[in-house]
């Protein structure tokens, strides 16, 4: 299954001084899990061109 993550949005802390700042555990759990990823999904990044 392949799924779009916003790296910039969901992933990244809303509050840091710089974008993509890791965010909090509680936060990002939330954000892997709206994603269906779990402790058994392997994740794979990709950046594509464009």
């Amino acid at each position: 299954m392949a799924a779009f993550a916003d790296l910039a949005g969901e992933l990244s802390d809303p509050d840091a001084e710089l974008p993509f700042t890791l965010p909090d555990a509680e936060r990002f759990a939330a954000a892997a899990g709206w994603l269906g990823i779990g402790p058994d999904n392997e994740v794979v990044y990709a950046h594509l061109p464009g």
